[in-house]
């Protein structure tokens, strides 16, 4: 990946919510970098740590910890798109459904500055999402699969999203639900994502949300020796970010 994604009009925000007032709270054009740890649970009881750096030039980082110490990162630096599945060998290139699948994860980011993450053109209409009236945004993904954004037709604020899972693991759609929004500095932000993949839930409750707080350094690529010898250890991931959460 040699350049960064094409990017819509910056008015985006305030043209998705067409349909509804948007909070001043609500200030994205602010928003250069967030970072999100999340305590996750998936659908068998299992539990990790997720944590998701998002720039708003693209850059991207994704981690995740399981219980048991297993590791799993991947990111976008703003040329390379890369991953660490492996903890004693090399990162590696990242492919294009992987790499969706772990921007899918960029909640926040998506909520606040959709057109950083996603193209156009914009196509808005009014409907519902989990029994709330709605505006309606469709953009589209890497891919080229549309990519629904649902904001509050009332008071405008995000309520979530309806994604496509290209890795052909697990169920292909996913539905996105922001929960328990609170103030974060001058920002209003969600602090729980319910996301439903066929039948697994997955369930992610923020610790800590920081606001242009995020190095550029968070996004380079770990350089690690080659491996010297023994089998290679991938650990397991604990949403869906392979289609096979657990």
């Amino acid at each position: 990946m040699a350049k960064l994604r094409r990017v819509i009009a910056p008015l985006f925000f305030a043209a998705a919510c067409a349909h509804a007032p948007v909070p001043t709270s609500v200030a994205p054009a602010a928003v250069f970098t967030l970072d999100a740890t999340a305590s996750c649970v998936g659908p068998t009881g299992r539990k990790w740590t997720t944590r998701v750096a998002s720039a708003r030039d693209g850059r991207f980082l994704f981690e995740q910890t399981q219980a048991d110490g297993g590791r799993y990162s991947g990111g976008f630096d703003g040329t390379r798109a890369w991953e660490c599945a492996d903890p004693d060998a090399p990162c590696g290139a990242l492919d294009e459904a992987s790499r969706s699948a772990l921007q899918g994860h960029e909640f926040h980011m998506i909520a606040l500055a959709p057109e950083t993450r996603f193209s156009g053109p914009a196509a808005t209409r009014a409907g519902e999402f989990e029994g709330r009236a709605a505006s309606i945004v469709t953009l589209h993904d890497a891919l080229g699969s549309p990519v629904e954004i649902f904001h509050d037709a009332a008071i405008g604020l995000p309520l979530g999203l309806h994604l496509v899972n290209h890795t052909g693991r697990g169920a292909e759609s996913i539905t996105v639900v922001f929960e328990r929004w609170e103030k974060v500095g001058a920002l209003d932000l969600f602090r729980r994502a319910v996301i439903r993949q066929g039948e697994a839930t997955f369930t992610f409750d923020f610790d800590a949300i920081e606001v242009n707080h995020v190095p550029d350094a968070a996004f380079v690529e770990p350089k690690r020796p080659a491996r010297t010898g023994g089998r290679p250890r991938r650990p397991a991931r604990g949403s869906f970010r392979n289609g096979s959460g657990s």
